[in-house]
């Protein structure tokens, strides 16, 4: 590229890459794009980041451009493909450095788990291929929610789901969040049942039990296939938790040490007192209803 006019090297959708340089020569700065994509020859596509500098001889005057191309096609498709396997926020951890993220640390974090009331009677009265299509849209639908505030799929557990808030790393936000996902799973439910009911078919409806704790998280399995993932007391209290939900006809219920991290909290009552199996201190429960 030494010595060849940048117009005869970007053009067409490329053109941007002139304007940018453009920018550099009257402005005798430099510019960086990142993460942006290059049209090939052949119609492809290559990602990349882009540093333009302008370059000056002795006496200050202009004598051309420098422009450094770094190819991220790889690392992006090591990190689609990790994405499949791992959530986004480890994969991203990792890929920057932090692989000590998969080795294994206690934390403190928020969870939820979901789980469709009447599963088995609703998937065998509509058989195998309507259950998986309704399973994959009510997943689609939770996901995206799950999503929105920065929450990360664990796994599905048949029906049910459970997610994570505040890992790899804590944040200040991370009961506010899982609460606010709870109550935004519950909206898009509506939604979903709304299309149902349109199509003939028969709504659906779900529990959601909100819990925090301390828990070990890391990457758990055999050689041949490893998660990432949590375990620990306070998770499978976040799941009995969700276990009574439909005892108590509620859709949501939060435990107190969820609401006790939050400043404020509306939209709330208390349902009840219990002690769970294994446990000797009471967890008292909390209905959200916003």
């Amino acid at each position: 590229m030494v010595g060849n006019d940048i117009a005869s090297l970007f053009h067409g959708e490329n053109r941007w890459v002139v304007e940018l340089a453009s920018t550099v020569r009257e402005q005798r700065t430099g510019e960086t794009a990142l993460d942006v994509d290059i049209v090939k020859a052949d119609g492809s596509r290559v990602s990349l980041n882009l540093n333009v500098v302008s370059l000056d001889d002795c006496n200050n005057e202009f004598i051309g451009m420098l422009l450094i191309l770094e190819d991220l096609s790889a690392e992006k498709r090591v990190r689609s493909t990790m994405s499949r396997y791992t959530p986004k926020a480890v994969v991203d951890q990792v890929l920057d450095g932090h692989r000590d993220v998969l080795e294994g640390r206690t934390q403190v974090m928020t969870w939820f788990f979901t789980d469709i009331r009447s599963f088995t009677s609703i998937s065998e009265a509509i058989g195998p291929r309507a259950t998986v299509s309704m399973l994959n849209e009510y997943f689609a639908y939770m996901v995206d929610i799950i999503d929105q505030h920065d929450g990360i799929l664990d796994k599905y557990i048949g029906d049910a789901i459970m997610a994570l808030f505040g890992v790899p790393f804590t944040g200040a936000r991370d009961e506010r969040n899982a609460l606010n996902a709870a109550n935004g799973m519950m909206r898009a439910l509506q939604t979903l049942n709304e299309r149902h009911v349109k199509a003939g078919q028969e709504p659906l409806m779900h529990g959601i039990g909100v819990n925090t704790g301390e828990a070990i998280a890391g990457n758990i399995g055999s050689p041949k296939r490893m998660d990432y993932t949590v375990i620990g007391d306070a998770v499978n209290l976040t799941a009995r938790v969700e276990s009574v939900t439909t005892y108590y006809g509620t859709p949501i219920l939060v435990s107190d040490l969820t609401l006790r991290r939050l400043a404020d909290v509306e939209h709330v009552r208390e349902v009840d007192r219990i002690r769970v199996k294994g446990k000797t201190e009471a967890v008292t429960l909390y209905e959200s209803y916003a």
